[in-house]
């Protein structure tokens, strides 16, 4: 989710790019005439760049949905799992790449759910709570992936980086330049 507050410095034209080279899913237009939105949403969607987005033009005090259609699974992750990553740090946060396969398991109660369970009723005419897991693939099974790079990679950063490692480091125009090469 992007904000753009060009604060009335950009003229039509100048969004109309901005937009078209975002490509973005969904745009939401507000502080503009009823005219001026219709005729943007209407320029973008005929514009390579914007043709499957879909631009939302809410009045005032109107409420809109902004959520998202993704799929989202919650699953929780085996303890031999967790043990065979190697963790990395990015930004604050502890992640890793997985792999692994999805098992099913008995939904894990707690102790009072258990107890009320317990006191008379017959179990096995109920139907058992399953909850998805991550397990460890075997090693055999493990496909290799990609290198990931995650967060903002900085070419200042890692000119910094090399010269520290005595690299001759060059940064021109946008273009890292390592030993003369």
């Amino acid at each position: 989710m992007k904000f753009i507050d060009f604060e009335g410095l950009s003229d039509g034209t100048s969004m109309k790019n901005v937009l078209s080279l975002m490509s973005p899913s969904k745009v939401i237009l507000i502080h503009g005439t009823k005219e001026s939105c219709d005729e943007l949403s209407t320029h973008c969607q005929n514009t390579d760049g914007c043709r499957n987005t879909e631009f939302l033009t809410p009045s005032l005090g109107e409420r809109i949905d902004v959520t998202s259609g993704t799929v989202t699974y919650k699953l929780k992750l085996s303890q031999s799992l967790i043990n065979s990553q190697r963790f990395s740090y990015v930004d604050g946060y502890k992640v890793a790449f997985l792999n692994g396969k999805i098992s099913y398991r008995p939904a894990t109660k707690d102790a009072k759910e258990v107890e009320e369970e317990d006191e008379g009723k017959d179990k096995m005419d109920e139907d058992v709570d399953v909850e998805p897991y991550l397990v460890e693939l075997p090693e055999k099974e493990t496909p290799g992936h990609e290198a990931v790079i995650m967060g903002s990679t900085r070419l200042v950063d890692l000119r910094t980086a090399l010269a520290a490692k005595k690299f001759t480091v060059e940064l021109r125009q946008g273009v890292l330049y390592c030993n003369n090469l």
